[in-house]
């Protein structure tokens, strides 16, 4: 998954027709009665768009290696080994809007719009770190809340759902689902921190 183009669609809508290779659900809830679903599909960069328009497309750099051409271009960017500190990589890369690295402890550091965050698996995933490709789908998952216009801020306590397969985060069944919970910091402006 080096280099991919990221469509995301709201969830409202037929988003079954999406279901195939390549498609993701991640829900997100920001309170008790706040969430939001969205459906994420992953492509190569010349794939052809379904047909309804996306509430968010960018391009994803990571998880793995990718041609160092594709890092100014890249919207999200995910590096999987804890070499790069979040502000170093968004301060080299302003055009990246979401940020995740690897952090030495093993867990996971993702930046966006001043904010740092934690990214904490829970349930059964909770003994484990959370798999570089899961941490990519939240990565988008979040580009496509900020592009929307929601607010940083209410990510601080979110809960992230993912799901791959055919069910989908709010179907039931047929997906292989991972959670985390996001834990916030304001960071200040990453070009100088």
């Amino acid at each position: 998954m080096a280099v991919s183009l990221v469509r995301v669609w709201d969830g409202r809508g037929d988003l079954l027709a999406f279901s195939g290779p390549g498609t993701e659900r991640v829900r997100i809830e920001t309170g008790r009665t706040a969430r939001t679903s969205l459906t994420l599909r992953r492509s190569g960069l010349d794939a052809a768009a379904p047909p309804a328009p996306p509430l968010d497309e960018h391009v994803a750099v990571g998880p793995g290696e990718a041609p160092p051409a594709w890092l100014p271009c890249a919207d999200v960017i995910v590096r999987d080994a804890p070499s790069r500190a979040l502000a170093a990589l968004r301060s080299d890369y302003p055009g990246c809007l979401v940020a995740a690295v690897a952090s030495r402890s093993g867990g996971w550091e993702l930046a966006v719009a001043g904010w740092r965050f934690a990214l904490v698996p829970l349930g059964r995933a909770a003994a484990a770190a959370a798999a570089a490709d899961d941490v990519a789908s939240y990565a988008s998952a979040v580009h496509a809340w900020v592009a929307s216009g929601r607010p940083v801020g209410a990510l601080g306590t979110a809960t992230l759902t993912l799901a791959r397969g055919r069910g989908g985060t709010d179907q039931g069944g047929g997906s292989d689902r991972a959670s985390c919970s996001l834990t916030a910091s304001s960071w200040g402006d990453f070009r100088t921190a």
